[in-house]
């Protein structure tokens, strides 16, 4: 059975952040996802609010290689997974 992918958007939360949800099928079996997506300016102020400041910032990205065996990654390209902060004190 092919995977199947439904996203809806559910409102915006106080932060300004997209909540969605996700349905998937795997053989038979029906997962729900729910996430948040929220500007980098968001994070941003949260950490400069507590005397933060954003030393370094990485998106791990899908290899090409990983695409080429499964194309159907590519559609994790679309939106960062993962975002990493390196964050240091203010001063």
């Amino acid at each position: 059975m092919p995977e199947t992918y439904k996203v809806g958007l559910l409102g915006h939360g106080t932060v300004g952040a997209a909540f969605e949800t996700l349905l998937a099928e795997r053989a038979g079996v029906e997962f729900t996802f729910h996430s948040a997506h929220r500007p980098i300016e968001a994070y941003s102020r949260a950490f400069e609010a507590a005397g933060l400041v954003i030393r370094a910032i990485r998106e791990p990205a899908i290899s090409d290689a990983l695409v080429a065996a499964d194309s159907r990654l590519a559609r994790h390209r679309l939106l960062p997974n993962f975002l990493y902060f390196t964050l240091g004190r203010v001063g």
